[in-house]
């Protein structure tokens, strides 16, 4: 997940640099608690090729 604070075109960045979450700030707390809760939640990718 990243946090920083916001600017156009970083949520599209950070995703594609792999990122799962983004929040900016300053944090609204029940999105960053969501978010949060989303993340957690989320079924974990299985194994890759690299990890096998």
């Amino acid at each position: 997940m990243a946090a920083t604070t916001e600017s156009e075109g970083d949520e599209e960045r950070f995703r594609a640099a792999g990122m799962d979450g983004y929040v900016s700030k300053p944090f609204d707390l029940d999105h960053l608690v969501e978010s949060i809760t989303d993340l957690a939640y989320r079924e974990a990718p299985g194994p890759t090729e690299s990890t096998a």
